[in-house]
């Protein structure tokens, strides 16, 4: 028996190293995922990479800069944060000390994303400040990837602190999607500067441990190894990442009105995500349900009345102030 019993033990030693040895792998492999989602850079660029073609197809075949895609002059500008960070952006400006929108981008995207709205903004004589948030594009990068707007709602803030006083921008809107959606939302309920005087945002998460365990399912990863991936995560990201709720911050940007598109075939952050945070937050408050659109994608399948809400917003954004107004 003991002869026997050797070959099986060792056998069972060998298994359950193979097993642990590859859950670790895979643990380390999602973390990376979450991290740097859309290959983001480690490591600050010089330029701004080529678009491939999904990543083409996903921004609407927008993918230059604001005069090739929209016909706008624009100025590359930086912006440095209270933490000693470089972000780099694209001005484009309106009329002279015109009201201002700060665009935040998602995970592994760059400022590029808000180009499906500069003509949008622009018309409305708006400015436009198209941000890359910290670690991405060619903002300065440590290394250490995203951090769901724990870190990026500052860079929402310093954007809108620069504009007001570089740009004498006597309004700021901010408009994220995605993670810049969340972050946008942080930000504003952060403000103690009164900074943010209105926010839209498009497919934000609620619950960023919820959204890790449905990607975790979208992936087929097992509930266990996806609840080791937000462990590692904490470890690696920091807990305060965790501690942070964009859906908590809905409540807070309130009086300032509140555009919230939904994606409606949203499977990344589905629109419970954006459910949750329509109920949390208060008047003056919004929506535009897209029924047909994909992540992050609502402009792709409804251009018309994408704008035309954004549209609505700025303007009755700009009319009730100058109401207001003594």
């Amino acid at each position: 028996m003991k002869q026997h019993a050797l070959p099986l033990l060792a056998g069972l030693l060998l298994g359950g190293a193979l097993i642990v040895g590859t859950a670790n792998a895979v643990v380390h492999f999602y973390v990376d995922a979450v991290r740097y989602a859309g290959n983001a850079p480690r490591t600050r660029q010089d330029t701004l990479p080529p678009c491939p073609p999904d990543v083409l197809q996903w921004r609407g075949g927008l993918c230059g800069n604001p005069r090739q895609d929209a016909g706008l002059a624009f100025d590359d500008v930086t912006v440095a944060t209270p933490r000693g960070v470089t972000l780099r952006a694209w001005w484009v400006p309106a009329t002279d000390g015109a009201p201002t929108v700060v665009f935040a981008h998602g995970v592994g995207a760059d400022r590029r994303e808000g180009l499906r709205i500069a003509r949008t903004v622009h018309d409305a004589g708006w400015s436009l400040l198209l941000l890359d948030l910290s670690n991405h594009g060619t903002s300065d990068n440590d290394g250490t990837g995203a951090r769901y707007g724990a870190v990026e709602r500052l860079d929402v803030l310093a954007a809108a602190s620069w504009v007001r006083e570089q740009k004498r921008a006597p309004r700021v809107v901010g408009f994220g999607i995605s993670m810049g959606g969340a972050s946008v939302l942080m930000a504003a309920a952060a403000d103690d500067r009164a900074l943010i005087d209105g926010v839209v945002v498009e497919a934000p998460f609620a619950s960023l441990p919820e959204l890790l365990i449905k990607e975790g399912e979208l992936r087929h990863l097992p509930r266990m190894l996806a609840l080791a991936v937000m462990d590692e995560l904490r470890d690696t990201m920091g807990p305060l990442v965790f501690a942070h709720s964009p859906a908590a911050a809905a409540a807070a940007v309130s009086p300032r009105p509140l555009l919230l598109i939904v994606d409606g075939k949203d499977q990344l952050v589905p629109a419970w995500h954006a459910n949750l945070i329509y109920d949390l937050a208060r008047q003056p408050k919004s929506r535009l349900d897209l029924e047909e659109a994909e992540h992050a994608m609502g402009f792709n399948v409804a251009a018309e009345r994408y704008t035309a809400a954004v549209r609505s917003f700025l303007t009755g954004l700009t009319t009730s102030v100058t109401a207001a107004r003594p």
